[in-house]
């Protein structure tokens, strides 16, 4: 298969697949009201007074030509450096 392009990928089980390198996005949330709930399965990251979230990247490509990646499942690719998706061979994008 063919991954190389400019894209991340939410960072699970403590390290990135090998080829992509390690992200992180650290924000300071509200410390007197802050209402935080998480639930669910989550990315790496820390989620109390503030949160942290750990992403895998890829940056050998270009955004305009289609990767290939398993795509019978719904998955959530990040935009890196630009607002512009990474493209993906056979699936259908959507801003959720």
């Amino acid at each position: 298969m063919h991954f190389a392009g400019k894209y991340c990928i939410y960072r699970k089980r403590y390290n990135c697949p090998v080829g992509l390198t390690s992200g992180d996005v650290f924000w300071d949330d509200e410390d007197t009201w802050n209402t935080n709930r998480y639930a669910g399965t989550l990315p790496d990251g820390t989620y109390n007074t503030d949160t942290w979230i750990y992403f895998c990247c890829k940056t050998d490509g270009d955004k305009d030509n289609p990767i290939l990646l398993p795509s019978e499942s719904p998955f959530f690719l990040l935009a890196y450096k630009s607002a512009k998706c990474q493209m993906v061979k056979w699936a259908v994008a959507s801003w959720e």
